[in-house]
């Protein structure tokens, strides 16, 4: 049994030195390592040994096994870096080709008339104001005279983040701090664009 066991592993390693491709690998897993393998047979005889023998013979064809493994393991690895380093080679790119054109967006339509507008305000001596978009209750409602309370509170869509505040419910926030941070007291000419698109 010593010597079938011997070939068997001798066999085995010679096949997996011939093996170029995953398929033939998978042959010889079945072949020497399956159900139905020669390994496998060699085992279901061990019941016909003598009780010396069986340990000696078990401990070997475990050994072989183990040694199977490892090469057809080892073969494995060794055809996936050949498969990998083919796919590397065939699938180059070429840095130096010229890239393909990437179209470039265009202005909104609104964006645009906004800005022909501001053009023209700006033109006739006003102002650009802008002001933040998290806005307080106070520069909201309470300066534009819309206590709380206010009916006319209820026509504004108030998105409130805290108590305190919300996102701007119109222009008109930006206008009362314009108007607040004039000191020299002089006629204000400003206009007060909506958020862009």
């Amino acid at each position: 049994m010593k010597e079938k066991l011997a070939r068997i592993e001798l066999e085995a390693k010679q096949a997996l030195q011939k093996t170029i491709d995953k398929q033939a690998l998978n042959e010889i897993k079945i072949k020497y390592l399956g159900k139905k393998s020669e390994l496998s047979n060699l085992l279901k005889e061990m019941a016909n040994l003598s009780k010396e023998e069986r340990p000696i013979i078990g401990n070997l064809a475990n050994t072989i096994r183990k040694t199977i493994e490892e090469e057809v393991n080892k073969k494995e690895a060794e055809l996936e870096q050949i498969i990998l380093k083919q796919k590397l080679e065939n699938e180059k790119i070429d840095i130096t080709l010229p890239s393909t054109k990437i179209k470039k967006g265009s202005k909104h339509p609104v964006n645009s008339v906004i800005e022909e507008i501001e053009d023209l305000f700006v033109s006739m001596g006003y102002t650009v104001e802008t002001g933040p978009e998290l806005e307080t209750d106070k520069f909201c409602f309470e300066l534009l005279n819309l206590p709380q309370g206010h009916p006319a509170r209820d026509m504004q869509d108030s998105f409130y983040i805290t108590e305190e505040y919300l996102l701007r419910t119109q222009t008109s926030a930006v206008q009362a701090r314009t108007m607040l941070a004039n000191q020299e007291k002089t006629p204000i000419r400003m206009i007060c664009p909506r958020k862009n698109i």
